[in-house]
């Protein structure tokens, strides 16, 4: 079992491993499919705010942070707490961060499951989850489950 294998679990490996699953399969589902601007909603078992990984090498473009559980603020908007980070697929964003566990700021590089912050419930949130969307090169919303193979996870 390779080392990727052993952190992420069989199920989220591709042919094209240049990108993986934002969280590990044995601790998260996903609450909500494809909805919004192609976004999913992953959620972890028993509500425990787990780690977010970077799904592929790239760069933080943004981050807004300093927001509690539940609250919308004018600087962070619905998304709560949020990473922006360019990769090869696009822009994926990550959206109702913990506050204080952000990991990067902008401009830092990040590699293929470095661990960025936890999931969490700020913002626009009934719940700890991680809602996550990815906009393509050419800006159009992208499915992220193709991406990063999670057609086929589980539901909560």
């Amino acid at each position: 079992m390779s080392a990727t294998e052993a952190r992420y679990g069989r199920r989220q490996l591709r042919s094209d491993d240049r990108f993986t699953p934002p969280v590990k399969y044995e601790e998260a589902c996903m609450t909500q499919g494809l909805h919004e601007d192609n976004a999913i909603d992953l959620g972890p078992h028993g509500g425990e705010r787990i780690d977010v990984v970077a799904i592929a090498d790239g760069e933080v473009l943004m981050t807004c942070y300093g927001v509690p559980d539940y609250v919308q603020t004018t600087e962070c908007g619905l998304c709560g707490n949020y990473i922006e980070m360019k990769n090869a697929a696009g822009v994926v964003k990550y959206c109702h961060l913990t506050d204080g566990t952000l990991l990067v700021k902008k401009g830092d590089k990040v590699t293929k499951g470095q661990k960025v912050a936890q999931m969490g419930t700020s913002g626009h949130s009934t719940g700890v989850h991680l809602h996550v969307a990815l906009t393509d090169n050419d800006g159009k919303g992208a499915d992220l489950r193709k991406n990063c193979q999670l057609d086929g996870w589980k539901l909560c």
